[in-house]
């Protein structure tokens, strides 16, 4: 890696071109737990500056952590989704606010896709536990909008609400990017 950042370091100069040195980062990923997490700081240098070790770098919106596993990217759209869902609670109501209809139109439309910005891209990668939390605030807005108690069976208020899990939503997603980008 250290030849590939000297070789690019040349090609920069040559052709007179600045690298952003402070937007450069170095990362480990590994599906060995011994060799991340900082434990394997790669020493590289460029245009005679170390280059910064990153833990879980952001690109284009989705934080990536050394093991691929993308629980780091999940949180932000859980705690997002809890957010957004106090609008869908505010809505509710028995006798007055709107259709189940419409607060499944606005958590189809604002709530979820606000939240799960790229999931396609990085969903598939998801940890059991990771998707769990997602499939939870799934869950209650399925309970939002039905005006089922939470205590309701998950799929039985997901089937009533016409939602579907999270990892469907995860699969078509991934599928759009795939035909986009092949």
């Amino acid at each position: 890696m250290q030849k590939a950042l000297s070789t690019l370091e040349s090609w920069a100069n040559q052709f007179s071109m600045e690298i952003s040195i402070e937007k450069t980062e170095a990362v480990v990923f590994s599906l060995d737990p011994r060799e991340t997490g900082g434990k394997s700081k790669p020493p590289f240098q460029l245009c005679d500056t170390p280059v910064e070790y990153s833990k879980n770098p952001k690109i284009l919106g989705i934080e990536f952590d050394p093991q691929c596993s993308f629980t780091k990217q999940a949180e932000t759209p859980a705690k997002s989704l809890r957010g957004r869902l106090q609008i869908l609670q505010c809505l509710e109501g028995k006798s007055w606010g709107p259709r189940a209809s419409d607060l499944r139109r606005l958590y189809v439309s604002y709530v979820r896709p606000g939240s799960l910005y790229r999931i396609g891209t990085w969903g598939s990668f998801l940890t059991d536990t990771a998707l769990s939390k997602l499939e939870s605030c799934n869950s209650r807005a399925s309970c939002i909008i039905t005006g089922l108690l939470v205590e309701t069976n998950v799929v039985y208020s997901r089937v009533e609400a016409d939602l579907p899990t999270i990892k469907q939503v995860i699969e078509e997603e991934a599928a759009k990017t795939f035909s986009k980008y092949s």
